[in-house]
């Protein structure tokens, strides 16, 4: 569905008159892609103790308190990690910003759910955004639900309930950063200094109005994709781990989960 010129022009004047504060306003959830999606959910939720935001089948929503992980079910290697954008305005007001600040992407895509009573409603729309990330190992896209109310609520519990449960193994109290290591470092900058909202804290450490940040890394051997999550304790999630048989690698100021997930995505934690 295309934006009429109408509605691009209103949005833009509101845009540049300061009446619509046009950003990103944070990471609402990233995904990890993977055709064995049912073995990370078990890992996460079983071994790891974090909890559910919600499932269906081989996909789910699991909390790291700050943002939502969702482990999806994907045959391909390919986008192995997408990372979703919460935008300030809807889907088709947010188009005309895009476009605006010369950021490639695709139509808004409506998806859409059937009730109990079997009929049909929108429940969420996505635009991916395309070349700001490295492809086709990872992806930007914008998520736009219905009920942003009732997707926070979701969200908002399974935080609680990690809280409740003191972190689950491991102490988590948020996900920290997601670090992207890229050979194409500047032109990644380029594209990540178009996103209206974002702000760049320090050298290649991007962050948003709350949530996890996104930190660009110079590498010469290639994409990678670290998460960065935040414990209360450092030596008591090494004993947790340790205790879960979970291969790790264990520094004064870090642990890395040697274990890989999908798309050379690893896991690093600190205090």
């Amino acid at each position: 569905m295309k934006t009429s010129r109408v509605l691009k022009g209103w949005v833009l004047l509101l845009f540049l008159t300061g009446t619509v504060s046009a950003q990103v306003q944070r990471i609402d959830h990233f995904v990890l892609n993977s055709p064995s999606s049912a073995e990370l959910i078990e890992r996460f939720t079983e071994e790891f103790g974090l909890p559910l935001a919600w499932r269906s089948g081989v996909n789910a929503g699991i909390s790291l308190g700050n943002v939502l992980m969702e482990c999806s079910n994907y045959e391909s290697s390919d986008y192995a990690v997408g990372i979703g954008l919460e935008p300030a305005q809807d889907a088709q007001e947010f188009i005309p910003i895009l476009d605006d600040a010369g950021i490639s992407h695709a139509e808004a895509d409506p998806h859409y759910m059937k009730g109990e009573d079997g009929t049909e409603f929108l429940a969420y729309t996505l635009i991916d955004l395309h070349g700001m990330l490295p492809e086709p190992e990872s992806y930007f896209f914008v998520v736009d639900y219905a009920s942003r109310e009732y997707m926070s609520g979701l969200q908002r519990g399974a935080a609680e309930e990690l809280a409740a449960a003191g972190g689950g193994l491991l102490g988590v109290e948020k996900l920290e950063e997601i670090v992207i290591g890229t050979k194409d470092y500047k032109g990644f900058q380029d594209e990540m200094n178009k996103l209206p909202g974002v702000q760049r804290a320090e050298e290649g450490l991007y962050t948003f109005g709350e949530g996890p940040s996104i930190r660009l890394v110079d590498s010469e051997s290639g994409d990678y994709f670290v998460l960065v999550i935040k414990v209360k304790s450092l030596q008591e999630a090494a004993d947790g781990l340790k205790s879960a048989n979970t291969l790790i690698k264990q520094s004064a100021s870090n642990i890395q989960i040697t274990d890989r997930l999908p798309g050379n995505v690893t896991i690093m934690i600190i205090e």
